[in-house]
């Protein structure tokens, strides 16, 4: 008893002892007060002021002078200091990479106890063993936690300088081709034809969906009654189902097109028992792969584990041509993963993936054995690691999950160009034509001397990838401060990267809590030009929308605040206005010059409770002066009777951008909604497809509805929803699970219904 307890004093006296001989980690947002770090601060959180540095509240002058007061901005200047040399082991299974011109990003700060050279920023991997010692130390980190409770520091970092030898582990991204200077084809085709495209967020870069046309077919994902891709040929609202891609033992998950390329991208899980030996030996190392030999079957006797198996995921892409008959791809590639997003410019296809190992929390691993902790791809039947320089490790990890990107080009049979990985999951993917960023959420907490967490606070990790003709780039990470919650709230415009987050954190005790958003600016390296603090303060960003210069940012309590900044100086934004109306936009897409179209909820003024949802368009042709030009509300269905009753109503368009139709051209505003009705212990599910004209002078006129029919005989089912719509010449499609209903745009009226 005396033993154990002096050893949870020694364990207690050492943690204390680390904590107090580091400063912590600095990052591109210094600036924000800590409001846990003294008394003082403790309510912090109710004065924007004291958000801000005073020597940057000092700085802030000249345009920010008419600011109103709640939000506060500030500007730092970039970084000059210069990279940290760091120490990564070297690789007995691989080449270590030669050294690279210095990064011109600037590192955080790297002031730390000195048994603990920690990375100064993300970082390509020296070697295989680099990626195995860092994982081995974290499954050690790990078990220390379960031995002595939260002793430990939040997350681990590698102590590179113990696991022996010397590296350059500074990024040098490889050479690529020129950027191409055409459009895709599929944007070309569209742009010639009279027929919808995907709701994309920036032009030139197509994304995947459920739903996709080429104008004389519609191709569509279902779920409902089997996993199926079902091709459907359209004319004049007229429809026949000419084919059905099935494939029995895997989940279609989205659609890509290019000319008369249908990709069609799955996933699928295995499982694999435990005690099953797997041996992988490497080969010779090319420019972004390892090839992996057959796995053998080991003789030894294999190691027992205490779980029973894992199941690993895989995402498949398969391209058909549109003019054949679809029975057998023309190319067919894989990785490790389950899918989590895709990407397309021009003829090439950036594929996401999160592979998560299967040895996760198992102590026991072979080093050699890099089926167990590195992410393979395959390519006409030859598997591939990822080479380790083409692998991006964290300042610090906690668990073993990676996001895997690949470059594909379409035009080749082998599909293949390159592939890296990051050593993180993957939350946010925001692409544009020259880069994809990928983000993830990073905690840092503050222990209390009685061993309870005093606080956390919430940052977003971003990782920049170059992207040119398949060939994929660790170029940059930055962190900022709060949370994204979808791919709008990122944007890149003139080499400046635009991002919004909310900011939830919790004071001293837990005891009160700071919420607002912030507008950051970040360079081609990620430092930070600026951050723009205090944006709704004490309410929730709903919504965001870049337009050029501009940034709309919509947050929420019980009115909708739309706010609009310029940032034409990235350097210094400027709040320019601040409108308040009942409701909020839950996505905002540019209708005309000077015009802004938002679709959301519509609520209570005076409590803010959700009463439908709503369409408004906003006059921003001064963003100094915003109103709300007309609005059309779709209300919550009235409930009656003596029993319990409720209604309540929604839309997909409210968390997925795709399911929207805008098309100014065709003066078209549609989406799918939704209301379940709860009257006398009777319940009623109704599912449609509203669609919506606009004059500048008269508003929005309703055209129409389309009404999910009522069951009939099995064929539709209750619960099924339309998903999305699309127009082709003079008719609209709109698509459930299992069921197209095809109407023309002038009155939707119903031409025609197609069951799967």
């Amino acid at each position: 008893m005396k033993k154990r307890f002096f050893t949870f004093i020694t364990v207690f006296a050492l943690v204390l002892s680390l904590a107090a001989c580091g400063e912590p980690v600095a990052d591109i947002d210094d600036d924000f007060s800590d409001p846990v770090s003294s008394d003082e601060n403790e309510d912090d959180y109710n004065n924007t002021e004291n958000i801000v540095d005073e020597k940057n509240n000092n700085e802030n002058t000249g345009d920010n002078a008419d600011t109103p007061a709640s939000p506060t901005s500030e500007t730092e200047p970039l970084s000059t200091s210069e990279p940290v040399s760091t120490s990564a082991p070297t690789s007995t299974s691989a080449p270590t990479p030669t050294s690279a011109p210095t990064p011109t990003s600037a590192p955080v700060s790297t002031s730390k106890p000195t048994s603990s050279a920690i990375p100064a920023e993300n970082v390509s991997a020296a070697s295989y063993d680099h990626i195995y010692e860092m994982i081995k130390a974290m499954q050690a980190e790990n078990q220390n936690i379960r031995d002595y409770g939260n002793l430990a520091s939040d997350g681990f970092s590698m102590p590179l300088e113990e696991s022996g030898g010397e590296a350059d582990i500074a990024f040098a991204p490889a050479a690529s081709p020129a950027p191409e200077s055409a459009a895709g084809m599929m944007a070309e085709d569209n742009a010639q034809s009279n027929f919808s495209d995907t709701n994309n967020q920036v032009e030139g870069v197509q994304e995947s969906d459920i739903v996709k046309t080429d104008g004389k077919n519609i191709y569509i994902i279902s779920s409902y009654h089997n996993s199926a891709v079902n091709i459907v040929r359209a004319n004049n609202g007229e429809m026949e189902l000419i084919n059905t891609l099935d494939m029995k033992d895997a989940y279609p998950q989205e659609l890509l097109l290019y000319g008369n390329k249908l990709i069609v991208i799955w996933s699928k899980s295995s499982y694999t028992p435990y005690n099953k030996p797997i041996t992988t030996t490497e080969g010779d190392r090319a420019d972004t792969f390892v090839e992996a030999e057959a796995p053998e079957m080991s003789s030894a006797a294999p190691p027992i584990h205490p779980w029973g198996g894992w199941n690993e995921s895989e995402t498949i892409v398969e391209v058909y041509s549109t003019s054949g008959s679809f029975k057998t791809p023309e190319s067919t590639y894989s990785q490790k993963g389950w899918y989590s997003s895709s990407r397309m410019v021009n003829n090439n296809i950036y594929l996401i993936t999160t592979y998560s190992p299967y040895f996760y929390n198992i102590i026991d691993f072979a080093r050699d054995d890099l089926d167990c902790y590195i992410p393979s791809v395959e390519m006409n039947g030859v598997k591939s690691f990822i080479a380790p320089d083409c692998i991006v490790l964290p300042e610090r990890i906690d668990n073993v999950q990676y996001t895997v990107i690949s470059g594909l080009d379409v035009n080749n049979h082998d599909l293949l160009v390159s592939a890296a990985a990051n050593l993180g999951y993957s939350n946010i993917i925001y692409s544009s034509q020259d880069n994809i960023y990928v983000t993830s959420h990073v905690y840092e907490r503050t222990p209390l001397v009685n061993m309870f967490w005093d606080s956390q606070r919430e940052y977003t990790q971003i990782n920049k990838f170059s992207i040119n003709r398949g060939h994929v780039n660790f170029t940059a990470s930055g962190k900022v401060r709060g949370n994204i919650q979808n791919q709008f709230w990122i944007d890149e415009y003139k080499g400046v990267l635009r991002v919004v987050t909310q900011v939830w954190e919790w004071g001293r005790n837990w005891d009160s809590l700071y919420m607002a958003g912030s507008l950051y600016a970040l360079d081609e390296n990620l430092n930070q030009l600026s951050v723009f603090h205090g944006i709704g303060e004490g309410e929730n960003v709903q919504s965001v929308r870049f337009e050029g210069d501009i940034a709309y940012i919509v947050t929420f309590l019980t009115t909708d605040p739309l706010y609009s900044f310029d940032m034409s100086d990235p350097r210094n934004p400027v709040m320019l206005d601040e409108l308040k109306i009942p409701g909020f936009s839950r996505y905002m897409h540019r209708w005309s010059d000077g015009l802004l179209l938002g679709i959301g909820v519509d609520a209570d003024e005076n409590d803010g409770i959700r009463t439908g949802l709503k369409v408004s368009m906003f006059d921003t042709s001064d963003n100094e002066s915003l109103f709300e030009r007309h609005v059309f509300a779709i209300d919550t269905p009235k409930v009656g009777g003596t029993g319990w009753s409720w209604a309540w109503i929604s839309s997909p368009a409210e968390h997925d951008h795709r399911s929207i139709l805008v098309s100014p051209e065709r003066n078209i505003i549609a989406f799918p909604y939704s209301y379940s009705i709860s009257t006398n212990n009777k319940y009623e599910y109704v599912s449609k497809y509203v669609m919506f004209s606009y004059d500048k002078h008269a508003g929005f006129s309703l055209i129409g509805e389309i009404s999910m029919k009522e069951p009939d005989g099995g064929t539709h089912s209750w619960g099924d929803s339309f998903m999305r719509g699309l127009y082709i010449d003079d008719y609209i499609y709109a698509i459930a699970n299992s069921v197209i209903i095809s109407a023309r745009i002038e009155d939707a009226k119903v031409v025609r219904e197609l069951y799967f």
